[in-house]
């Protein structure tokens, strides 16, 4: 039985006047073509932009937006489209489990090193046993993903590794390049939640995206900050 696959769905995006060429009607739509992700046949998230389509609405006819809008018409629908869309739920969900194997890997690496190095992050506290080596690693986890989450933020514009996979990209809360300020808050109220559990942190990252308005997780409420789709 197949669970999961791909459809592709049209969705509109603007209207206006134009000439049509086969009609000479004066009105049309402009829609996008996407291929989705499905599970269980619900289209989940977008995989790809496919094209943009220009549809007549007198003959419905269908023709490449730029045969027969002009530049000043196309450009700008376009542009403003590529971070309009806000940060789908599954997308977002996905690119977080990326980052977080990502960061887990390099947990572990760093660990290793550590014991090779033979250096004890908890040499001045008396724990022994299981607690001990589990509190050591949400330690080492919790630096490393704050390191990676500042990091990405900062050079990459707002995209980590798992967003970059799926085209997402975190902006400030009016739409622009979100500054220092933005990024340390974001990124160590995250590694805050990361400290309090990781687990509790999964959790929390579900039910803020389910129930905040415009899909917020809490950590870009403290961070003024918000996830969109950049389709450039």
């Amino acid at each position: 039985m197949i669970i999961f696959g791909s459809t592709t769905k049209v969705k509109k995006i603007d209207n206006g006047s134009f000439k049509c060429p086969n009609c000479y009607g004066q009105k049309y739509e402009l829609s996008e073509v996407n291929r989705y992700f499905t599970l269980f046949f619900i289209p989940l998230f977008i995989l790809r932009k496919i094209k943009d389509i220009v549809r007549c609405e007198i003959c419905n006819e269908v023709f490449n937006p730029e045969n027969v809008l002009s530049i000043s018409k196309y450009e700008p629908i376009i542009n403003n489209q590529s971070l309009k869309i806000i940060g789908n739920f599954g997308k977002r969900l996905f690119a977080f489990i990326i980052d977080s194997l990502i960061t887990i890997f390099l947990s572990f690496l760093l660990k290793k090193l550590l014991t090779l190095l033979n250096y004890d992050l908890l040499s001045r506290y008396r724990t022994h046993g299981d607690s001990s080596v589990f509190f050591k690693f949400i330690i080492i986890y919790t630096c490393i993903w704050f390191i990676y989450g500042l990091l990405f933020d900062t050079f990459f514009k707002g995209q980590t590794i798992g967003k970059m996979i799926f085209h997402l990209k975190v902006v400030n809360i009016d739409g622009n390049k979100m500054n220092f300020r933005n990024i340390l808050a974001r990124n160590f109220f995250k590694s805050l939640l990361v400290f309090i559990g990781a687990i509790l942190h999964f959790f929390i990252l579900i039910i803020s995206l389910i129930i905040k308005s415009r899909r917020k997780t809490i950590h870009d409420i403290i961070g003024n900050t918000n996830v969109f789709e950049n389709n450039r």
